[in-house]
């Protein structure tokens, strides 16, 4: 990113439910399948984990969050996605990045888990996720359920607060998006 795009990061509220949906359905049918949007939805509806709603300028183009159970030291992505035409524009790796520079203020975390596709698997390799399972078909038919982690030590913890640095994005986040 050169400086100029301005990214805004904000908590999501159920007025952004209907663009969260339009996002999810531009991702159908290869990341998302039509009968993951009522557990989509389900989700959006209990907000029981920090998740964010992404603008560039003043368009709506992504959502993701993360969650933990209580006493557990792993922390777990969820429904990470951008708009499927803006796919290839860092968009993707800007809310990974933040999700996980928010992470990186949980100081007893030693794991970030995360489920996804075969489709995605490579995107987050590179950022040093690991796959440690895979159950074919097991998200919809041609729709892999690949189960991935990344090891949360002190030197991946300092490398994506340095990578997220290093992107020279104009960022605005919501008051509670490193405090949620």
């Amino acid at each position: 990113m050169n400086g100029r795009t301005s990214i805004s990061l904000q908590p999501y509220c159920t007025d952004d439910r209907e663009e969260c949906l339009n996002v999810f359905r531009s991702n159908i049918p290869l990341y998302f399948r039509d009968e993951e949007r009522a557990a989509f939805l389900e989700f959006l509806d209990r907000q029981e984990c920090p998740y964010w709603v992404m603008r560039e300028r003043d368009t709506f183009v992504g959502c993701g969050g993360y969650g933990r159970r209580p006493g557990e030291t792993a922390v777990r992505l969820c429904w990470g996605m951008v708009l499927q035409n803006r796919h290839g524009s860092r968009l993707g790796e800007i809310l990974l990045l933040a999700r996980l520079a928010a992470i990186a203020r949980l100081l007893d975390v030693q794991s970030v888990d995360l489920g996804t596709s075969q489709h995605t698997q490579g995107f987050f390799e590179r950022y040093g996720f690991h796959v440690v399972n895979v159950v074919k078909d097991g998200l919809a038919s041609g729709l892999d359920d690949v189960e991935m982690t990344l090891q949360w030590s002190a030197i991946a913890r300092n490398q994506v607060l340095r990578s997220f640095e290093e992107m020279n994005i104009r960022l605005t986040v919501g008051e509670n998006f490193y405090g949620a």
